[in-house]
């Protein structure tokens, strides 16, 4: 990440008032993830399961098609 979740939170409290179980979409730039045209990290591709698990709520499960 460019910058901190304290830092992104500081920043968004700012203008807006934020409540516990408040989210922040943050997003990428452009070009960040791909400097020079390479990355040394595994890309999710077709077939590839993604999971989220909050406790006491329950798990979300997505395959990328």
């Amino acid at each position: 990440m460019i910058f901190h979740c304290a830092k992104i939170v500081s920043c968004a409290s700012h203008y807006i008032p934020l409540k516990p179980g408040d989210l922040i979409f943050t997003g990428t730039p452009s070009g960040v993830a791909l400097e020079g045209g390479h990355s040394i990290y595994p890309w999710l591709k077709a077939g590839d399961r993604v999971e989220v698990e909050i406790e006491g709520i329950g798990t979300l499960h997505n395959t990328l098609v």
